[in-house]
């Protein structure tokens, strides 16, 4: 509700909407995740995890009620109270993290961690001053330079939005649509079971903009499909995995990198997803005579025209689900809202429009259960990009972002094909 409150009305300034963000999504990973899953029962690691909640409450307060003050701080040196906090938020980022999405980026993370802490130390090329703890709390705690920075900011405004959203969609019944459209235009064909599949997840990437869930909705359908059409396992799987990952470029949603570019590059939402058109075009093209050349060789039939659903009465009883994604594209495109209000009033649309047939309606406890996993989902995001931001961070403060093409020149010793 707070993302579709500032989606609808306008983000707050910068650093308080990352706060909040990061304050109740951190509150919830502490609950909804816990350290292991053998510890998911155990009521000592409920009460720890639910002590680590209150603590980041505080901390969320505290840097909401001080990060004004700041500026006046900097050359005074950090209150005891600035770096007690600040530290424990800094290893709250490396526990959430873990949590999230596992270990290989905690590693990255407390590695730059102490790349900045051992800077003196380091090989030339990459050496500086170095960070002591009270330099890099003072430098990546209360300001938009650490755990509140761009791409934090980037999670705040537009991804958890958007995540939201594409859950919104699906539960709307529109997976079922995109599946029996796919299936009435290519079931019938030579190898249409992978078709089909390709076909869907190009649909599903337009709502989703995520692989992971395109695979998770289409998947449990399209690779029994394939595999009963003759299509070997581990080709099938091929098949689901690879046309997924092209949902991080289909427009309009995208993969939340879209997001960061145009806060990077300065460019409006919409020039950066057009672009990415005919990239996606190409790529759907190029998967489609992978398949075609794989049924071909194995002599693959379609699936027998009685089997499949009718195309008409799909379009007939299921295609105003597509209107909320035309709404979005005529937002984005047209009316040139912002990203976040187009996102939400678009959220809003969907139950409305889900009324015209009883067989999608949506009542109160579905669009729960839609905002409940858009809310979800979005955790893992919340849990990743205050890292992220923290190691983008280090990176501008020990310059070696302003540094690396020269360290990369160096290093390859002048030779183009080494660079």
């Amino acid at each position: 509700f707070f993302h579709l409150a500032t989606g609808l009305v306008g983000r707050l300034p910068a650093m308080q909407q990352r706060i909040i963000h990061v304050t109740l999504g951190w509150m919830m990973i502490w609950l909804l995740m816990p350290a292991h899953d053998r510890l998911r029962e155990n009521k000592k690691a409920l009460i720890i995890d639910l002590v680590f909640m209150v603590v980041t409450l505080v901390i969320g307060l505290y840097v909401y009620s001080s990060f004004n003050t700041y500026a006046e701080r900097v050359g005074l040196g950090l209150p005891l109270r600035d770096i007690l906090l600040g530290t424990i938020a800094i290893l709250f980022t490396i526990e959430l993290a873990r949590r999230t999405i596992g270990p290989v980026f905690v590693f990255i993370l407390v590695g730059f961690l102490l790349f900045a802490y051992f800077g003196p130390f380091l090989p030339a090329l990459i050496a500086h001053r170095g960070m002591d703890i009270p330099k890099i709390v003072g430098s990546f705690f209360l300001n938009t330079s650490g755990i509140y920075g761009m791409i934090t900011g980037v999670s705040a405004t537009y991804i958890a939005l958007f995540i939201i959203l594409a859950a919104v969609i699906r539960e709307s019944g529109v997976g079922d649509f995109f599946i029996n459209v796919s299936l009435a235009l290519f079931g019938t064909v030579r190898g249409g079971a992978a078709k089909m599949a390709i076909l869907t997840s190009s649909f599903f990437g337009i709502i989703t903009g995520s692989s992971i869930a395109n695979v998770a909705a289409t998947g449990s359908f399209t690779i029994p499909l394939m595999k009963r059409s003759g299509y070997p396992s581990h080709f099938a799987a091929a098949v689901e995995a690879v046309s997924s990952s092209g949902a991080q470029l289909v427009p309009p949603i995208m993969g939340g990198s879209v997001f960061i570019m145009i806060e990077i590059l300065g460019m409006s939402y919409w020039e950066v997803a057009k672009s990415a058109l005919l990239v996606a075009i190409l790529f759907y093209i190029a998967l489609f005579f992978m398949v075609d050349y794989e049924a071909l060789k194995n002599g693959l039939a379609g699936i027998p025209r009685e089997q499949l659903p009718k195309l008409k009465d799909t379009l007939i009883n299921q295609g105003h689900l597509l209107v909320p994604i035309i709404l979005l594209i005529y937002l984005l495109a047209i009316a040139d809202l912002s990203p976040p209000r187009a996102a939400a009033l678009t959220i809003i649309s969907i139950p409305i429009i889900s009324l015209f047939r009883k067989s999608t309606w949506m009542g109160p406890r579905k669009i729960y259960g839609a905002l409940k996993q858009g809310a979800y989902g979005s955790l893992i995001i919340v849990g990743v990009v205050c890292a992220a931001s923290l190691i983008q961070g280090i990176v501008d403060r020990t310059a070696l972002g302003f540094n690396l093409s020269t360290i990369l020149i160096q290093a390859s010793q002048g030779h183009l094909l080494v660079l």
